[in-house]
C-alpha cells in the first residue's frame, strides 16, 4: 500500500536506496547485437539517474531528517570469471563508472551520502572482483555481501 509506505518513509532514521541495474539490461542487449560503444547508452543512463532524482526528492520531502544512503555498484553485468573476454569486461567497467556518475550526481543533488562499492571490489578498476561474486559473475557472494556491509556500516557509523 502507498500510504503505508509513505508513512515508513516519513518515520524511518535511516533509508538505504540500491537502485536496479537490471534497469539498463536494454543496454546488454543492444551491445550485443549491434556491437555498440559505450557512448549509445548514454540515454538510457541518464534516464535511471533522472528516475533516481525523482525517487530521492520525494523521500526528502517524506523526511528531511532521515539519514538516506545511496549505493554505487560494484558492476552493472557480470564481470571477473563469467566475463573474461577483455572488451566485454571493458564495456562494463565504463557502463558501470557512468552509471556511478549519475547516482552519485543524483545523491549530491538531493543531500544525500553516497556509498562507494565500487573501489571496495574493484580498487582503481584494475582489480579482479571474481573472489566476491558468484558463480554467475554478476552478484556478489558470501564475501561481497560482508564486504557490502561492512562498507555500509563504516559509511553509517563514520568509521
Amino acid at each position: 500500500d502507498d500510504d503505508e509506505q509513505q508513512q515508513a518513509v516519513s518515520q524511518a532514521d535511516l533509508i538505504l536506496l540500491t537502485t536496479g541495474a537490471n534497469d539498463l539490461l536494454p543496454a546488454q542487449e543492444d551491445r550485443l547485437l549491434a556491437d555498440s560503444e559505450p557512448h549509445a547508452e548514454k540515454t538510457l543512463v541518464d534516464d535511471t539517474g533522472g528516475v533516481l532524482r525523482l525517487v530521492l526528492a520525494r523521500i526528502r520531502h517524506l523526511n528531511p531528517n532521515a539519514q538516506v544512503l545511496v549505493t554505487t555498484y560494484w558492476n552493472v553485468f557480470r564481470d571477473g570469471r563469467a566475463e573474461p573476454d577483455e572488451r566485454e569486461l571493458a564495456w562494463n567497467d565504463a557502463i558501470t563508472r557512468s552509471f556511478n556518475a549519475v547516482l552519485t550526481s543524483a545523491a549530491q543533488d538531493n543531500g544525500v551520502q553516497v556509498v562507494d562499492l565500487y573501489r571496495p571490489f574493484k580498487g582503481d578498476g584494475s582489480a579482479d572482483p571474481t573472489r566476491l561474486l558468484a558463480e554467475d559473475g554478476d552478484h556478489p557472494n558470501a564475501a561481497g555481501h560482508h564486504l557490502i556491509a561492512d562498507t555500509i556500516v563504516r559509511v553509517v557509523t563514520g568509521g
